[in-house]
């Protein structure tokens, strides 16, 4: 059952990688079903590149299994708690992009110095205070800093995005790793100018007729 969604989820993960935001079996994505209410997720420990419809996990959001042979990813109980709290989420992935994992171990926040950022994330990009993989610590501090964000970095860790859909997760990734080789390349040079308050309320105008 569910083909149509497992694929999804397959040819997003797959794309992740091939996009270089993770590495063979590290990070996890998953998307919710808008008519069941079922969360589609990623197994643990398996090769992206031989990934298949059959291999993707499907569970309630009481983390109850419906369908699939795997075990889940470990990070699923942070995925399930974004679901339980964000009615408007219906896509998560969890990258290990490497210049977003730069600011990752250095526990340092990516200020808003480009407008993309804004449009895409919302904002900085924050952090998340080191909490235990998939523990509900975690889940609950990824949450409080997903409050007006759609991105995260989590301390020593990586990424996780937040979106309408799976592709629209994916999306704030790649953005994420766009901003933060941006940020890396400016730091180089000179001090990065933060957008002001100014520019940001422009763009909040900007955002508001689109």
């Amino acid at each position: 059952m569910f083909k149509d969604l497992k694929n999804e989820v397959v040819f997003w993960a797959q794309k992740a990688e091939n996009l270089g935001l993770v590495v063979p079996t590290t990070g996890n994505f998953s998307l919710r079903d808008k008519d069941t209410g079922y969360i589609f997720v990623t197994p643990h420990g398996i090769f992206r590149e031989f990934l298949k419809p059959d291999d993707i996990v499907v569970l309630d959001i009481n983390a109850n299994k419906i369908e699939g042979k795997n075990k889940p990813s470990y990070e699923t109980p942070v995925h399930l708690e974004v679901y339980k709290n964000r009615e408007d989420v219906f896509g998560i992935a969890h990258t290990h992009s490497p210049y977003a994992c730069c600011f990752a171990v250095l526990n340092r926040a990516i200020p808003l110095i480009h407008i993309e950022t804004f449009f895409s994330v919302g904002g900085n990009i924050p952090i998340v205070d080191f909490a235990p993989p998939g523990s509900k610590e975690l889940a609950k501090k990824t949450l409080e800093k997903l409050a007006n964000r759609s991105a995260v970095l989590l301390e020593s860790h990586g990424v996780l995005t937040i979106g309408s859909s799976l592709s629209h997760a994916l999306l704030v990734a790649i953005m994420v790793e766009e901003t933060a080789k941006i940020y890396h390349s400016a730091i180089q040079i000179g001090k990065p100018k933060k957008l002001s308050d100014w520019q940001v309320n422009t763009l909040k105008e900007i955002l508001e007729k689109i």
